[in-house]
């Protein structure tokens, strides 16, 4: 689940901050909160996770429950535990200590792909950048010397 959130866009604080109410699962998107509020898309595989996640749940969540963190969690406290959550899933995986892997380069994957086919403000929109500027250098992207 928290891959899929990654995948959906979400920093590790607005992962701590997810509740079941911010899925979609019949429009595939993800609404993050905060100062970048935003409404993201889902890819199929983060849209089965979290499918899959419901099925097996022995009773209906709470709407407005954390689903990443416990409740007791402040939010400062629930972002450090997703950043390691993340971290441990890369690390099983493999992927781990590879250049340029990092737990904030789930979310970045997807902006990169969102960027070479919808351009650098729809991948600022994405990462609810505030400026394009940063979003080009968080992707290694030169956006002003781009034809796009």
């Amino acid at each position: 689940m928290l891959a899929a959130a990654a995948f959906g866009g979400g920093t590790a604080t607005e992962i701590a901050a997810l509740r079941l109410r911010d899925i979609d699962l019949a429009a595939g998107t993800i609404r993050f909160s905060g100062d970048a509020a935003r409404t993201n898309p889902l890819d199929g595989w983060s849209t089965a996770t979290f499918q899959r996640w419901l099925r097996n749940q022995p009773q209906t969540p709470d709407p407005d429950s954390p689903l990443c963190i416990t409740s007791a969690m402040d939010l400062f406290s629930g972002a450090r535990s997703v950043s390691v959550r993340l971290g441990d899933i890369l690390r099983d995986a493999g992927l781990m200590g590879r250049p340029g892997v990092t737990a904030r380069s789930i979310r970045l994957t997807t902006a990169r792909a969102i960027l070479d086919n919808a351009g650098i403000e729809a991948a600022a929109r994405f990462l609810g950048a505030v400026s394009l500027d940063t979003t080009a250098a968080a992707l290694g992207h030169r956006w002003r010397d781009s034809d796009a």
